[in-house]
């Protein structure tokens, strides 16, 4: 029975006392999540948001893509394996 794929994400804005991000560059942190700090001055600033939604999702989608890609291709694998040791 085929599966399907579902794709999610999740966006969170919080309050933080780090200091802005340095170039408006996206930083992964050690359990995967990417996040960029805005300056206060910039909170209800509708295009500096939507710029800031945009840079952060689109290294953590392609880092999601990735990793899916990299464990479809070992299991293909190692189910084509398994079928050809069974022949």
């Amino acid at each position: 029975m085929a599966k399907n794929l579902a794709f999610r994400i999740k966006v969170e804005l919080v309050e933080t006392a780090a200091e802005p991000s340095t170039q408006r560059c996206p930083e992964e942190d050690a359990v995967g999540y990417f996040s960029l700090v805005l300056p206060e001055s910039e909170e209800l600033n509708i295009s500096a948001l939507d710029r800031a939604a945009l840079d952060v999702s689109y290294p953590a989608v392609r880092a999601a893509l990735s990793r899916h890609l990299a464990e479809a291709g070992e299991k293909n694998s190692s189910v084509k394996l398994k079928g050809k040791t069974q022949r």
